[in-house]
């Protein structure tokens, strides 16, 4: 009868207390905010020439960019550059810690072969490598200007045609 009256007291008192544990819950961790990379190789291309640009995120969910179709989280696409100058890209990045964004400039730039001159240019010389040929021109103030350069037949064509 003891043993039965001690196991009775111990389950009345342990009910009375409300079984332990209680305390509330724990504070939840805030998700980490998103991180993005992107980098294009190379930087650097011919007008209509492709640049790769890569990508990567971590704490994202899914990444967007009008340069590419591609939603992943990590990736790469080509892009044509048809632009001269810095063509600059970008991509956004969205998980449950917010977003973020990132950009990349690929330069596009253009080979020409002789000399190229926009507008009206009255009395100038253009200079070329080549076989050596003086030249004479005034600067800005008038003073007579004599240059010793090099230039091949090919390229005294090319500069005395007009337009």
């Amino acid at each position: 009868m003891y043993k039965y009256s001690t196991f009775l007291s111990a389950l009345i008192f342990l009910s009375s207390c409300g079984g332990g544990g209680g305390g509330g819950s724990d504070p939840q961790t805030p998700p980490s905010p998103p991180t993005v990379n992107l980098s294009a190789n190379p930087t650097s291309v011919l007008l209509e020439s492709t640049s790769t640009l890569t990508w990567s995120s971590s704490s994202a969910s899914s990444c967007s960019a009008d340069w590419t179709s591609k939603t992943s989280i990590s990736g790469s696409d080509e892009v044509t550059i048809s632009t001269a100058g810095d063509n600059s890209f970008s991509i956004s990045c969205t998980g449950d810690g917010g977003s973020i964004s990132a950009s990349v400039t690929v330069e596009g730039y253009s080979n020409t072969e002789g000399g190229v001159a926009e507008g009206y240019i009255t009395g100038a010389h253009m200079w070329f490598e080549g076989s050596e040929e003086k030249s004479k021109n005034k600067d800005a103030n008038g003073k007579d200007c004599y240059g010793k350069d090099k230039i091949s037949n090919k390229d005294r064509a090319k500069a005395n045609t007009t337009r």
